[in-house]
């Protein structure tokens, strides 16, 4: 253990490159993976599977205590996902990002359609998805009703897209930004 050491201390060594911690079936996993496709930012892809359990694995929680995904880390960095913070952190840290995805003119409409995605579209898709394909996660079997009412509130999400993109052929100006892919993904 050496001087100082701790017996709980992380099992993995730091990543210096961005790391990404995520499964492909996750949106936001792969809403982070695209945006750095997309802007040729590298990064390392650290599958985590959590319908394997793996987001629950020593491994995982020694690193990320509240084992949810996805995850980014880049030296002693560590943001977790959940919310749209994930994605600015990466655009403010990141210049190739923010110069391709979020140019200075577009920030706030970006910042309105991650709000407005947190909001309204990831709770009901999330939902869908884990009534649908994840029933592990809930205690009874869903109902119908609660299905239903989910997919309704999916259905009234995408009347907004439809909507929004009949003027226009991106969410936020002239070009994709980080709010298209973080929306696309969720409809992927």
């Amino acid at each position: 253990m050496g001087c100082g050491g701790n017996a709980n201390a992380r099992q993995v060594e730091i990543p210096k490159n961005l790391t990404i911690f995520g499964n492909i079936l996750d949106t936001s996993t792969r809403s982070l993976m695209c945006i750095c496709d997309k802007s040729k930012q590298s990064f390392i892809f650290n599958k985590i599977d959590t319908l394997k359990g793996d987001n629950r694995a020593t491994r995982y929680v020694s690193i990320n205590p509240t084992g949810h995904i996805p995850m980014i880390e880049e030296g002693q960095f560590k943001v977790l996902g959940g919310n749209h913070i994930i994605y600015v952190y990466l655009w403010k840290s990141k210049a190739v990002i923010s110069q391709l995805l979020v140019p200075a003119d577009q920030e706030q409409k970006v910042k309105g359609i991650l709000g407005w995605y947190q909001a309204k579209m990831a709770t009901p898709g999330q939902q869908v998805f884990r009534m649908l394909y994840d029933t592990s996660a809930f205690s009874t079997k869903p109902t119908n009703a609660s299905v239903e009412k989910w997919k309704d509130d999916m259905l009234q999400c995408l009347k907004s897209l439809d909507e929004k993109l009949a003027a226009a052929n991106f969410l936020c100006g002239s070009k994709m930004s980080v709010g298209d892919i973080v929306v696309f993904n969720e409809l992927s």
